[in-house]
């Protein structure tokens, strides 16, 4: 692996540590969750929420400007969390 610069050690460290927080929640608020969604709902209410928050850090903190490919694709995450919350069989 190459190596990287030093002035990178502490953000690769903040995200390693966020990561591990993230990790170490997800099992409990699996079960939490579970008791009123099914797996699946929790599953694309997981991936819904990212794109969400990606676009605003990217906007405010990255600068970037984004693209109509990158809002269709988000769109479409938008409409498969919606068959699947659509289709459940819980009520």
């Amino acid at each position: 692996m190459p190596t990287m610069p030093e002035r990178v050690q502490p953000v690769r460290q903040l995200c390693r540590s966020i990561a591990c927080v993230e990790h170490g929640l997800a099992g409990p608020a699996n079960r939490i969750g579970g008791a009123v969604s099914s797996g699946a709902e929790l599953k694309v209410t997981q991936e819904a929420v990212t794109p969400c928050v990606f676009i605003v850090c990217a906007i405010l903190r990255l600068g970037e400007k984004i693209a109509i490919g990158h809002l269709v694709g988000f769109a479409l995450i938008g409409l498969g969390a919606f068959f699947v919350f659509k289709g459940s069989s819980r009520s």
